[in-house]
C-alpha cells in the first residue's frame, strides 16, 4: 500500500510541476517517458521468463498473455490460489496496477485541474472507492486475492498519494500542515496508521506476514 501511495505522490508531483510551468500536461510525452522507462526492461524479462517456462514444459500461453498485456493483477485476483504462484511472471501484478494508473490518471487530472474544487472532488472519489470496496466485500463476498491484487481495489492508495501531492501544492494547505506538525499528538498518527493498515489487510496476507516475521527470528 505504501508503495502505491508513494507512486501516486511522485507521479502527481511531476505532472503538477509541468502544469504549473506550461499550463498543460503533454500526455504524449508522459506516455513516451513511461514506455521508455518500463517497456525495455519488462519485455526482456518477459522473454527470458517465457524461454525458461518453455524449456521446462510448463508454458501456458494464457498466463503469458496476461503478463504481456499488464493484466496479471486480475489474473491473480481471479485465478485459484493453487495456481497463482506458478503463473507466468505473477509478480508483475503490481506493475499491472501501476500501468493502468499511468494510463488513466493524467487524463483524469487534466479534467480535475479545470475544476475549482479539485481537492474536494478527489476526496469524493476516494470515499466512493472505499464504499465500492465495502460493497464488493460485504455484499458480493469477493475473494481476498481479488481484494489484494486488482487495480480497482488498489486505486484508492494511488489516489491518496495523488491527493497528498495536490495538497502540498496548495499554499493554504501547506501552512495548515506545518501548523499541525507542531502539535505533539500528531506523532501518534503514524503508528496508528500502521496498525490500521495491518488490520484492514486481507486475513491471508496478515497470516503470511506474521509467519515471515516469526521465520526471520
Amino acid at each position: 500500500m505504501i508503495f502505491f501511495v508513494l507512486s501516486g505522490f511522485l507521479i502527481t508531483s511531476m505532472l503538477l510541476k509541468e502544469y504549473r510551468q506550461t499550463g498543460n500536461i503533454a500526455l504524449g510525452n508522459f506516455y513516451r517517458r513511461r514506455a521508455y522507462r518500463i517497456f525495455p526492461n519488462f519485455y526482456c524479462c518477459w522473454i527470458l521468463t517465457t524461454v525458461v517456462y518453455c524449456l521446462g514444459g510448463d508454458f501456458y500461453w494464457k498466463h503469458a498473455a496476461l503478463s504481456f498485456f499488464y493484466l496479471m493483477d486480475y489474473g491473480r485476483g481471479l485465478a485459484p490460489a493453487s495456481v497463482q504462484p506458478w503463473m507466468h511472471m505473477w509478480v508483475s501484478w503490481s506493475l499491472a496496477v501501476e500501468e493502468k494508473f499511468y494510463l488513466l490518471w493524467p487524463l483524469l487530472l487534466l479534467v480535475l485541474l479545470k475544476r475549482p474544487n479539485l481537492i474536494r472532488m478527489l476526496v469524493s472519489i476516494i470515499l466512493g472507492q472505499w464504499v465500492y470496496r465495502a460493497v464488493m466485500t460485504l455484499h458480493f463476498h469477493v475473494r481476498e486475492s481479488y481484494l489484494y491484487n486488482t487495480f480497482d481495489m488498489r486505486a484508492d492508495a494511488l489516489l491518496v498519494g495523488c491527493l497528498l501531492a495536490i495538497m502540498v501544492e496548495n499554499g493554504r494547505v501547506r501552512l495548515l500542515c506545518c501548523e499541525l506538525l507542531r502539535r505533539q499528538w500528531v506523532s501518534v498518527l503514524a503508528p496508528l496508521a500502521l496498525v490500521l493498515m495491518w488490520w484492514f489487510q486481507p486475513q491471508a496476507t496478515r497470516r503470511s506476514l506474521y509467519c515471515c516475521g516469526r521465520f526471520s527470528h
